[in-house]
């Protein structure tokens, strides 16, 4: 079981109940997943840019970076998570899904 994070609740409590503006928090919070396979990148990367060619988004929303992805990536937990509802779970969904403080280094 993962155990909660009382930074990582702050930081989603603080940020709101738009899934964007949480996923954005917890980002510039320091929380990041740097351990995808290649398989995973990969994939991340078409379903991302298929995405945005469907959205009609600009060539500047594609993903550039694996940091890119991984924002992508936990916004799409945080979209599932938050019809759980609360703050509590949604951070218990980031932790379960390997989203680490300092991840990145």
């Amino acid at each position: 079981m993962i155990e909660s994070d009382s930074e990582l609740v702050k930081v989603i409590k603080g940020a709101g109940n738009d899934p964007s503006d949480i996923t954005d928090a917890i980002f510039l919070a320091g929380y990041r997943k740097t351990d995808f396979s290649i398989e995973q990148i990969i994939e991340m990367t078409a379903d991302q840019t298929a995405t945005c060619i469907y959205l009609g988004m600009e060539h500047d929303a594609l993903p550039k970076t694996v940091e890119d992805l991984a924002k992508y990536h936990l916004s799409g937990i945080i979209e599932e998570a938050s019809w759980i509802g609360t703050s509590e779970e949604i951070a218990a969904e980031v932790l379960r899904n390997g989203y680490v403080k300092g991840g990145d280094k």
